[in-house]
């Protein structure tokens, strides 16, 4: 149903109508695990603007934000310092995150992203964290 992009030596799955990448910092293509977020320094990720996707478990509810802090944001969330949809859904797990260049990417990212259907969604989540692990405990350290 679905079909493949590639662009030298990175795979996506897409599905049908799903938009393309988002050009950021590292271009029109897609990341693998050994560039995006899980070559750069944790400790440079918690500061810089991030869109990220909270879930409440695996193919469960989804929250999609954008935040300068990545860290603290996620730690109001799974705190549940944040009253609202997070909290009243238990959505505190952090399966996606892409660090933007600025606020105003970050915000333009995440607006693109809410509009995105469902299963666009899941495919984005994906092919980048399969087993949908939570991945606050990698940017704070712990595991």
């Amino acid at each position: 149903m679905g079909f493949r992009e590639v662009e030298s030596e990175n795979t996506v799955k897409r599905l049908p109508g799903m938009p393309q990448a988002y050009p950021g910092p590292r271009g029109n293509r897609a990341r693998t695990s050994t560039d995006g977020f899980f070559s750069t320094p944790f400790h440079t990720l918690g500061m810089e603007p991030c869109v990220f996707i909270l879930a409440s478990q695996r193919n469960g509810t989804l929250y999609v934000g954008m935040t300068a802090n990545l860290v603290r944001r996620v730690h109001q969330h799974r705190t549940k310092q944040i009253r609202g949809f997070t909290a009243e859904h238990d959505v505190t797990r952090l399966v996606w995150f892409e660090p933007c260049p600025t606020l105003e990417a970050a915000r333009f990212r995440e607006t693109r992203i809410k509009r995105w259907r469902r299963a666009w969604k899941l495919a984005l989540i994906e092919n980048e964290n399969p087993q949908w692990r939570d991945l606050f405990d990698d940017l704070t350290g712990r595991s």
